[in-house]
């Protein structure tokens, strides 16, 4: 198992400590032992008075003989005999401390007897061997001890030098092991081979691998965000989004949602691995109206981790209500925002409640701000090229002597139109609806090839100048024909189609008698036939210089009389269903004076 950095400093402290206790122990062991050795030296130095003192005792002996009678009057006789008296009581002194026993009261007197006293230096002969042999005993022992406690000594240390060059040799590991991960790093980065990497004892090395894993992943996450093809529609790249992310966080439906100018969240593309999505594309909903403006405000990813809950208890919506049924039980919401803008929202699905984690919302976070730029480009290719197209659709008009706020106009009915119509035809996508709105005011972009005596006449125009004007449908056709054609081969996408349907088809009657192919029915493109109603209806409601502007409701009366006729009936009753919000679009950018 290993051990973190913390533990083999605190295993070097408690053997340090141990070592140090123990080599303290062992040194007054040691100094003890020494003390104990000196002191039985002077035992043993005491004691070998002994010969001196049988030398001192012949030599009384023979006093005594040579002054018989008279050797109590000899002053050498006595003071020899009390300095012998006197080093025989202090060797007495030991027979407490010694375990041999002795009485110099005893051995005194055979000092002076005249046939005893040799006996007197055979005790002390035995006396003296029996000391010496214990003396010897306990030095041995000392000396043992002695040897134990400075063995015990340099083992303790050879201890500390182990486990200090134990842990030097794991943290030199432990360098070389985050040196080698930064390698990795860089030859991912590098496109090279990883190296593997040894084992090492610390657990810190562990946390740096899971690191250096993860600081790859991300790496690798944004590669392959970074490869996602970013040429073509939100329909085109989003399941490859899907793909990617689902490598990472696994997912069950992701989608997106952009804001519109209106303050409408417009639900987008959709995947899902269900294949059932309830909520399409095209839904529409106010965002006043929702707790996305709540996430909008925060700028922060929102977890709700039991949609049914949210659904029964916090806010009741039917894009919730659609996304349970489609099985989804909990979610994670993310602004998508562009230039401190909010565009939109991207929204990650899982059939299991409690499934998010916050380190997902962060993963998921963090995949929005990398794709983001990915994402707003899909959306803003066709948009960058219709308003490109729409500018100079206003240089057309202000040649026209057609005001701009004819074409936001027309822009806005057509894109009521194609939202309604979509709520009852889910072949409808949000890609056709933002088209019809980008794309419509380039229905008569075709006027710039028509001569000014004929597109500015504040008369009626004859037949044959009729005739001359009809042509501009055929010569706008021509214009975004080419357009395509070089967009096709630049990037392979036909991005201008919905285009050429919006010029082709608004000048088509339903009932065929229209130009300039005579188109009946659904023949005619569905987006011309959008175009048409809203063309006609602010044509009506509109001043020109050969006709003045009718009112609101006489402009209602003449489209009802075309139903079926001029119009689509299915396209005109889808007008009628949202005059709520065309009188809105009418009365905010009708023209001044």
């Amino acid at each position: 198992m290993k051990k973190s950095v913390r533990t083999y400093i605190n295993i070097l402290l408690y053997v340090t400590i141990a070592s140090i206790g123990v080599i303290g122990a062992m040194l007054l062991l040691f100094g003890l032992a020494s003390s104990k050795l000196a002191y039985y030296e002077k035992i043993a130095n005491d004691f070998s008075k002994i010969n001196t003192m049988v030398l001192e005792v012949g030599r009384l002996h023979n006093l005594y003989h040579d002054n018989k009678g008279q050797i109590q009057e000899v002053p050498e006789y006595a003071e020899t005999l009390s300095k012998l008296s006197k080093e025989l009581r202090e060797l007495e002194k030991y027979s407490s401390q010694i375990p041999i026993s002795f009485s110099s009261d005893e051995i005194l007197p055979l000092i002076t007897d005249e046939y005893q006293y040799l006996r007197f230096a055979t005790i002390l002969k035995d006396l003296q061997r029996e000391v010496e042999n214990w003396v010897y005993d306990r030095v041995r022992s000392v000396n043992k001890l002695k040897n134990v406690a400075l063995y015990i000594i340099i083992a303790s240390l050879g201890i500390i030098v182990t486990v200090l060059l134990f842990i030097w040799r794991s943290f030199k590991d432990y360098v070389e092991y985050v040196q080698q991960s930064m390698e990795n790093i860089d030859s991912f980065l590098e496109h090279e081979e990883l190296k593997t990497q040894q084992e090492s004892v610390l657990k810190e090395t562990e946390e740096v691998r899971e690191s250096t894993e993860k600081i790859i992943n991300e790496l690798k996450f944004d590669r392959e965000l970074l490869n996602i093809p970013t040429i073509g529609t939100l329909e085109d790249v989003v399941p490859n989004i899907f793909e990617t992310l689902n490598k990472y966080v696994n997912a069950d439906r992701i989608a997106f949602a952009f804001l519109d100018e209106l303050g409408n969240v417009i639900a987008e593309t959709a995947v899902s691995k269900t294949g059932e999505i309830r909520l399409r594309s095209g839904f529409v909903y106010r965002l006043d109206r929702t707790t996305l403006s709540r996430v909008m405000e925060n700028r922060r990813p929102r977890i709700i981790n039991d949609l049914q809950h949210y659904y029964e208890n916090v806010h009741k919506s039917e894009a919730t209500r659609l996304i349970l049924e489609e099985g989804m039980r909990s979610s994670i919401t993310v602004p998508i925002f562009v230039n401190h803008r909010c565009i939109g929202f991207f929204f990650v699905n899982s059939a299991k409640a409690n499934f998010f984690t916050e380190e997902n919302a962060s993963r998921v976070e963090r995949f929005v701000r990398i794709i983001k730029g990915l994402i707003y480009n899909s959306y803003i290719n066709q948009e960058l090229i219709a308003t490109t197209a729409r500018t100079f659709a206003d240089i057309v008009e202000k040649k026209d002597l057609e005001t701009g706020e004819h074409l936001t106009r027309v822009s806005l009915y057509s894109y009521l139109i194609a939202s309604r119509l979509a709520k009852d035809d889910d072949r409808l996508t949000p890609k056709f609806i933002r088209e019809v709105l980008w794309f419509s005011p380039l229905h008569d972009i075709g006027k710039v090839g028509i001569p000014d005596k004929i597109l500015l006449k504040p008369g009626k125009l004859t037949k044959e100048e009729f005739e001359i004007m009809k042509t501009h449908v055929i010569i706008g056709e021509g214009v975004l024909q080419k357009m395509s054609k070089n967009l096709i081969s630049k990037v392979g996408i036909d991005f201008m189609k919905t285009a050429r349907d919006v010029i082709i088809g608004h000048h088509e009657k339903w009932d065929g008698s229209g130009y300039p192919y005579g188109l009946k029915g659904e023949q005619i493109p569905l987006a011309g036939r959008i175009v048409a109603v809203a063309d006609v209806f602010d044509a009506l409601t509109s001043r020109r210089p050969y006709k003045p502007a009718f009112g609101f409701e006489t402009a209602l009366k003449m489209l009802r009389q075309d139903r079926g006729k001029r119009f689509d009936p299915v396209v005109l009753d889808a007008f009628f269903d949202v005059l709520d919000e065309v009188k809105r679009v009418y009365e905010l950018h009708r023209d001044k004076g």
